[in-house]
């Protein structure tokens, strides 16, 4: 049952949780006087910092708030500059640097009207401002401090009124849900995903070019692509014209003719995309054996080893940053220029030669192919390193060259907060060389010249990439939150006007993004699919799953796209089948596996998606499904009639903060069994909307097998090896058959095991009036 409780600051720097002194303790900052509280009506409190009596607030600064008093709690923090993923913890472990949503438990305590039933869960926002953006970084022992960045080293000023957003309540969905609403408001920077029409493209199966053929993409090879599912009853009807289809060229002003010159052809030239790693591009150990000798072997192996599981202050990434930006820096350069797409700006808003006329391509894939929607993408600022102010095309937007706000580019020997999470952005090419964009007061002619080229095209919608990099370019600019929401806001007014607002937000995971959101209706909810990392799947599916939570208040959280023929395949699909998220796939052409996409494909190319984000149950909160080698990932949702749970054995691999890598939590032979314990209260409202419905009944479509469910807290066991998913449907029992097939148990009987003889097992379960689950019918 949800009630909402009032979360307050007393006079004695104590915020509490309930009425009165007697209410139960969250923060303690009786030390900290420099920070003040607002009640947000009634239940809400908003935290804000003050500078020190005759002084300023720095472009940093670092607001100790003690610690939480929570038994258990689930951080979304960055790992990268795009991209945020989830870790739980206990008590006093440390929690997570850029911590950008907060879940916790209070310890027990009896709490509001129904005392300490079910528990208290408290939620921390750290907000966004017209100049700071919060976060909130764990210390050693427990606890916490407020890092506030202004993005500009030259920004300062006397307070930041709204820092952190607290709220609690008993219903941890609903308070989430209750918190966004109370900031939307709050801020008036971003809309909710309640309050956005989801475009249609969203329910129809889907292909993106991306992992089929990176940045090689071509129109013959798109066109074989799509016959290939045609012909096997999988027709997409809409597809993603990934990377690849623009005007690009590395800029010849910055990179020195001696790297150009001695540069070897494009590294990728003569390798499928099978060869290539995620992102498109020659792993560098792999450059270095084939292009660039023994030395550069050396330095790669220096740099896996030693650089990058190291910190930001340690001794190794002290001495690779100077190398990086002295004596490497043109080694560098030659690989990104040779190896990737980075190192590239934008010289043209026409189509390349590839795609010339892109009009004709796209009349030919809805004409002859049965596509109904076609998206294009383009990184925020054009491309990866936005445009070249060079080009006589891009000169009309006035750009010019930033920097990231990292040394040595930046003034006071400011260093972007980021950086603690990812050293490597002091030696990428936008360290190197900048990046290139448009005058603020020519953002949205910028967006409309891309926009009103591709609408006149026959384009439908844009995947919107790269969103992240103004969040650190902001010295000069009026700092990273504010020129973020800038850029943000003219791209999203372009995509209204020119493209009915089909917009896919993607590597915009900086909390300055998502609370720019005012009418991005979809986004991106996890780091990529990398389809040859057998480690990253596990993660993929957990942070999909987790980050949807919070993300899914603001936009519908897009799972990304997957391959049909992979070792991983049945588990992205059961993910995508109970997510609520678009389903399209990225396979390259001739590699599929039919049998898996018709289990979330209709003949005509439609999808039954569910209608919200599929989140973790309320027992998965505070687990790690990947490592504590005894939990299951359940991930809930709803469809019209029933409702809807994907099981996953996820145990084997996760993001490491520490080593800025994925790691292994168990020998491969040794990855552990796991059971997931299922009952119909798992999903949340659907006993409480089937009220007198005494009964329940769940399938497993894996085991195609239908279980009787007496009660809605009986729990049935679904064991699962690694790596192994199932997706099952729970749905009320309205009239029971009269030969229930080999059903001989006691409807009464606490657990059922579906593999086993117990559970009242229907062999005829055609009689019973079951709703497709999500898309996996």
């Amino acid at each position: 049952r949800d009630e909402v409780l009032s979360v307050r600051m007393g006079a004695d720097g104590m915020v509490r949780v309930g009425d009165g002194e007697e209410g139960a303790p969250l923060l303690n900052l009786q030390s900290q006087p420099l920070v003040f509280g607002e009640m947000l009506g009634k239940s809400s409190l908003v935290l804000g910092v003050k500078a020190p009596e005759n002084k300023t607030l720095p472009a940093q600064s670092i607001v100790p708030i003690g610690s939480t008093y929570v038994s258990h709690w689930l951080s979304i923090a960055r790992q990268k500059l795009w991209w945020m993923s989830p870790t739980v913890g206990t008590g006093t472990d440390k929690i997570p640097k850029e911590t950008q949503f907060f879940l916790g438990k209070l310890k027990n305590r009896a709490v509001g009207s129904g005392g300490g039933a079910g528990g208290t869960y408290v939620v921390m926002l750290p907000l966004v401002d017209s100049v700071f953006r919060t976060a909130i970084y764990g210390r050693d022992g427990g606890d916490l401090e407020l890092r506030l960045e202004s993005g500009d080293p030259n920004i300062n000023l006397d307070i930041a009124p709204a820092s952190l957003y607290i709220a609690a309540g008993k219903d941890p969905y609903k308070l989430v849900e209750r918190a966004f609403g109370f900031v939307s408001t709050y801020l008036g920077t971003f809309k909710l995903r309640k309050d956005k029409i989801t475009p249609r493209s969203t329910d129809l199966f889907g292909w993106c070019t991306w992992d089929a053929f990176y940045s090689a993409v071509n129109p013959k090879g798109v066109l074989n692509g799509l016959n290939a599912f045609r012909d096997n009853g999988t027709p997409p009807k809409m597809i993603i014209l990934d990377d690849g289809w623009q005007s690009t060229a590395n800029d010849g002003d910055k990179i020195s003719q001696e790297v150009l010159e001695d540069l070897p052809d494009d590294a990728r030239e003569d390798k499928n995309p099978a060869e290539l790693e995620g992102g498109g591009v020659v792993a560098p150990d792999q450059y270095s054996k084939e292009n660039a000798g023994f030395l550069a072997m050396i330095m790669s192996t220096f740099y896996d080893k030693c650089v990058n599981p190291s910190p930001l202050r340690s001794p190794f990434v002290r001495l690779w940053r100077w190398l990086a930006n002295n004596v490497l820096k043109d080694q560098l350069l030659a690989y990104f220029v040779s190896a990737t797409d980075w190192a590239k700006r934008l010289v043209g808003l026409e189509s390349n030669g590839k795609f010339n006329p892109l009009s004709n391509f796209i009349s030919t894939v809805k004409s002859q192919k049965g596509v109904e929607y076609v998206y294009c993408w383009h990184a925020l600022l054009g491309y990866w390193l936005g445009i070249d102010p060079n080009n006589k095309d891009m000169q009309r937007f006035d750009p010019r060259i930033r920097y990231p706000c990292i040394q040595p580019w930046a003034k006071k020997k400011y260093d972007a907060n980021i950086l603690e999470v990812e050293p490597s952005l002091a030696w990428t090419p936008s360290t190197f060389i900048g990046v290139g964009i448009p005058a603020r007061e020519k953002a949205e002619e910028f967006y409309s010249s891309i926009h009103s080229y591709l609408k006149s095209q026959g384009v439908d919608g844009v995947k919107v990439d790269a969103q992240a990099v103004p969040t650190v370019l902001g010295s000069g600019e009026g700092g990273g939150p504010s020129l973020t929401r800038w850029f943000v806001q003219a791209m999203e007014k372009s995509v209204r006007q020119y493209l009915n607002n089909s917009l896919i937000a993607c590597m915009a995971h900086a909390s300055d993004n998502i609370f720019s959101f005012k009418h991005a209706p979809v986004a991106r909810a996890s780091d990529d699919f990398y389809p040859k990392d057998e480690r990253s799947h596990s993660q993929h599916v957990t942070t999909n799953a987790y980050n949807s939570l919070f993300l899914g208040q603001v936009a519908l959280p897009d799972w990304d796209c997957f391959h049909s023929q992979h070792p991983f395949a049945e588990i992205h699909a059961t993910a995508r089948a109970v997510g609520g998220c678009p389903v399209y796939v990225s396979d390259r052409v001739g590699e599929h596996d039919f049998d898996v996409l018709r289990k979330l494909v209709l003949p005509d190319g439609t999808t039954y998606r569910c209608p919200n984000p599929g989140v973790p149950t309320r027992d998965c909160l505070f687990t790690n499904p990947m490592r504590d080698g005894k939990s299951a990932l359940k991930v809930f949702n709803r469809n019209a009639v029933n409702g809807v749970i994907g099981v996953f054995n996820l145990q084997g691999h996760e993001w490491d903060r520490d080593l800025h890598d994925l790691r292994d939590n168990f020998p491969k032979q040794a990855l552990p069994q796991v059971t997931a314990t299922v009952t119909p209260s798992d999903i949340e409202g659907l006993t409480q909307s089937h009220q007198g419905i005494p009964r329940y009944v769940l399938f497993s479509t894996k085991l195609q097998k239908l279980l009787k469910i007496s009660k809605p807290l009986q729990e049935t066991q679904i064991p699962l090896d690694p790596h192994t998913s199932d997706a099952l449907i729970i749905a009320p029992l309205h009239r029971v058959p009269e030969n229930p097939g080999d059903s001989t148990n006691n409807p009464g009987d606490s657990k059922t095991n579906p593999e086993g003889n117990s559970g009242d097992s229907m062999a005829n379960p055609g009689i019973l009036a079951v709703a497709p689950i999500g898309a996996m019918g």
